[in-house]
C-alpha cells in the first residue's frame, strides 16, 4: 500500500512536461543561425568524393 502511494506520488504535471518558450525572437535567430551552419557544412562536403 505505501509503495502504491508513493508510485502515484510521482506522476509527472502536464506542465512540468511541456513548456512554451518564453523567448521566441531569440529561438527563431538561433534556429536561423543553425540552418546557415548546415547549409556551409554541406557545401564544404560537397567538394569531397566518397567512394
Amino acid at each position: 500500500m505505501m509503495r502504491e502511494s508513493a508510485h502515484r506520488a510521482k506522476r509527472p504535471k502536464a506542465s512540468d512536461l511541456f513548456k512554451r518558450p518564453k523567448n521566441g525572437e531569440k529561438d527563431e535567430r538561433k534556429l536561423e543561425a543553425m540552418v546557415k551552419q548546415a547549409e556551409h557544412a554541406s557545401e564544404w562536403l560537397s567538394q569531397f568524393d566518397f567512394k
